[in-house]
């Protein structure tokens, strides 16, 4: 599973539909911070403003100080990205929420 830690193996194929995209139309661009903040706004509506508000804290915190997620100091200059998956797992961790609920 991809923890956010690495960089890609190779950068994707314009088209593939994965990968990073250092090209992206103003237009998807758009859509893709829309897309972004509603999903956020619906994990915040179902963990309630202060788990999350804890959750985000706990992010912040460890972008700032260069380690992942899961808590390993990191050497890679991604170290501050937020995969789902490490983000949906602090998530739970943090929110007391049941995998189902937050999957």
């Amino acid at each position: 599973a991809d923890d956010g830690c690495l960089p890609p193996l190779m950068a994707a194929k314009e088209g593939a539909g994965w990968g990073p995209r250092p090209v992206e139309s103003p237009a998807a661009l758009q859509v893709r911070r829309w897309k972004a903040a509603a999903v956020l706004f619906i994990i915040e509506r179902k963990m309630g403003e202060d788990s999350f508000r804890k959750v985000v804290q706990q992010v912040v915190q460890r972008a700032s100080l260069s380690v992942t997620l899961e808590g390993a100091a990191s050497a890679y200059a991604n170290a501050r990205m937020v995969s789902t998956s490490s983000f949906l797992r602090i998530c739970r961790k943090v929110g007391g929420l049941q995998h189902a609920e937050v999957a």
